[in-house]
C-alpha cells in the first residue's frame, strides 16, 4: 500500500506542520485584531502571504504523489492547482502583501503619506 510507505509519511508530516503553523500565525492576528492590538495588521499581512506559499507548496507535493492522476483533465488536483495560483496574483498581490508587512515592520506607512 501506498499508506505504508515511510517516504509519503515523513512528506506527509512536514506538509501538516507547515499548514499547521501558518495556521496558527492567521489565528494569532486573529486574536490580536479582537484584542485591538495595532501589530495584528503585520500578522494578517504575513500570514495571507504565507498561506498562499504553503498552499502552493502543499498542492505541488500532492500532486507529486499522486503521480500522473493528478493530472488528468476535471481531477479535483487540478482544481486545487488553479486555486493556489490565483492566491499569489489577485489583488493584493503576495509581493504587495510582503511590501506592506516591511514598510509596518520599519515603523513606515503602508499607504505613502498616511
Amino acid at each position: 500500500r501506498l499508506a505504508d510507505s515511510s517516504v509519503l509519511q515523513q512528506r506527509l508530516g512536514t506538509l501538516w506542520a507547515k499548514t499547521e503553523a501558518v495556521r496558527q500565525l492567521l489565528y494569532n492576528g486573529a486574536r490580536m485584531f479582537d484584542a485591538g492590538d495595532e501589530n495584528a495588521v503585520i500578522h494578517i499581512l504575513s500570514s495571507k502571504a504565507e498561506v498562499a506559499d504553503v498552499a502552493t507548496h502543499v498542492v505541488n507535493e500532492a500532486m507529486t504523489m499522486m503521480g500522473g492522476t493528478a493530472y488528468r483533465d476535471g481531477d479535483r488536483m487540478q482544481r486545487h492547482l488553479r486555486d493556489v495560483r490565483a492566491a499569489h496574483v489577485m489583488a493584493p498581490t503576495t509581493d504587495l502583501l510582503r511590501i506592506w508587512t516591511g514598510r509596518k515592520l520599519l515603523g513606515l506607512a503602508l499607504f505613502g503619506d498616511e
